[in-house]
């Protein structure tokens, strides 16, 4: 009798670990990649601009002229027209681009003006979009320090640019036009300044996001819209008789949307 309760429970156990049937998983859906920013020579993107201060002001252009080589890479060299003034066509400007995969990789320089003074943060190589990603991705992410001279008076700059996805769309209507399968990027300028003065190091600008770009960008399109805040607090060294050269307090806010392009 005992034998036959033991063989009951195996034949028990044996049913609840091999006889109930098992859950079917589904596969993990394919990755779908989107061409968020075109790279062809004489690739081309119109942009109406607004500044919150001053409302509209003159269009910008964007276009491709060619081709550069780096470290064994080719890039595709952007240019914007000399009196550009959008946030993103100034930071495009200023940098080569090309495809890795479905990364889009980034030469060139990150700058922003505090006052008559340029600040010029390097970018090797790092990756600026990304085809397939997701919300939350951080792209690139980009730490140093440089030493300059403002107003006669020397500077050390702790900077951290940081670039990460923030929103992955279907479908986005912007200023009435929808465009299909976009990404934004969120582009984040931290900034600290420290000041010599008198053989004293003081803080000249306490840390703080100074640039926040957005930028939405539409499969085989390109960059359709940008926003970006540009704001920054320096310390008040008046008293002292003390003049970086800059306004102590700055805010602006600005758009760039697309009016027309031309993609080869």
């Amino acid at each position: 009798m005992k034998s036959i309760k033991i063989l009951s429970i195996v034949a028990l156990v044996s049913f609840v670990f091999y006889g109930c049937p098992s859950e079917t998983v589904d596969p993990p859906a394919p990755t779908t990649y989107y061409d968020y920013l075109p790279l062809a020579d004489l690739n081309n993107w119109y942009y109406n601009n607004t500044i919150e201060s001053n409302g509209p002001i003159s269009p910008d252009i964007l276009e491709i002229d060619g081709t550069v080589s780096s470290n064994n890479n080719t890039y595709h060299h952007f240019v914007a027209n000399n009196d550009a003034t959008g946030i993103y066509t100034l930071y495009m400007g200023n940098l080569d681009v090309r495809k890795d995969n479905h990364n889009y990789r980034a030469n060139g320089t990150f700058t922003i003006n505090l006052g008559t003074e340029a600040i010029d943060i390097p970018i090797n190589d790092e990756v600026m979009l990304t085809e397939g990603a997701s919300v939350g991705d951080v792209l690139s992410t980009i730490s140093g320090t440089q030493n300059q001279t403002m107003n006669d008076i020397p500077l050390t700059i702790y900077y951290n640019l940081k670039v990460e996805v923030v929103a992955v769309d279907a479908s986005k209507t912007i200023d009435g036009t929808t465009y299909n399968n976009t990404i934004t990027t969120k582009t984040t300028l931290n900034m600290k300044i420290d000041a010599t003065i008198s053989g004293f190091t003081v803080n000249a600008m306490a840390q703080q996001d100074v640039v926040i770009l957005n930028d939405t960008y539409a499969d085989q399109k390109g960059m359709m819209l940008s926003e970006a805040k540009v704001e920054y607090h320096l310390e008040d060294f008046s008293a002292y008789g003390i003049d970086l050269g800059t306004p102590q307090d700055y805010l602006e806010n600005s758009r760039q949307v697309i009016v027309n392009y031309t993609l080869n």
